[in-house]
């Protein structure tokens, strides 16, 4: 049974920690709550329920071991504000994929990776590289380091159910009040559903 469920990452996995606590609470929270970036928690029916910033997953182990269910995932961070290159996203992933593999059954984790980018280049950024082919690359090559590396931690690919809905951001950049971080959520409860 399920008592603690963090989300670590960016501003997509802050997305996600809303969603998910707006279906416990069964309630929609306003957009300023969405905005504001620090670290959450809360306790919504028996489940302590938290989100962590942390845009490059340098994670803290204390922090990592300490619920049962674990969602994470990166991307676009990495990929735009970073710079980082496939070789050394691919490099530094060895690293997070040793971290996240070291959560040991009966705890659970999902990677939710990167979802599909909803829009082009920020006009404020000039050196920004988020394209959905890079996404893409980026996704394979993290899926690959977690399955070298152990095989208990289950997937959710964000990026396939987001592609085809890039229209739907309201801020184009997440896909937080859309019908597709429901259908993410669902997909989560499936996967926590078989175990």
């Amino acid at each position: 049974m399920i008592t603690t469920l963090k989300v670590i990452g960016d501003s997509q996995g802050r997305s996600l920690y809303h969603i998910i606590k707006n279906r416990l609470e069964a309630k929609n929270e306003s957009d300023s709550a969405f905005k504001i970036k620090t670290k959450k928690e809360t306790a919504v029916g028996g489940i302590h329920l938290s989100y962590e910033p942390n845009y490059f997953l340098e994670f803290n182990k204390t922090s990592l071991l300490e619920p049962d269910l674990l969602l994470t995932g990166t991307g676009p961070h990495p990929g735009s504000w970073g710079q980082w290159t496939f070789s050394e996203f691919e490099a530094k992933m060895h690293k997070i994929a040793e971290d996240v593999c070291s959560r040991k059954p009966p705890k659970a984790t999902i990677w939710f990776g990167s979802p599909a980018w909803p829009k082009g280049k920020p006009s404020s950024e000039k050196n920004f590289r988020v394209t959905n082919p890079r996404m893409e690359i980026f996704n394979t090559l993290a899926k690959r380091a977690i399955k070298n590396t152990c095989s208990h931690v289950a997937f959710l690919d964000f990026y396939a159910m987001t592609i085809a809905q890039i229209k739907l951001s309201p801020d184009g950049a997440h896909y937080h009040k859309t019908v597709v971080l429901d259908a993410v959520v669902d997909e989560i409860i499936k996967i926590i559903s078989k175990g």
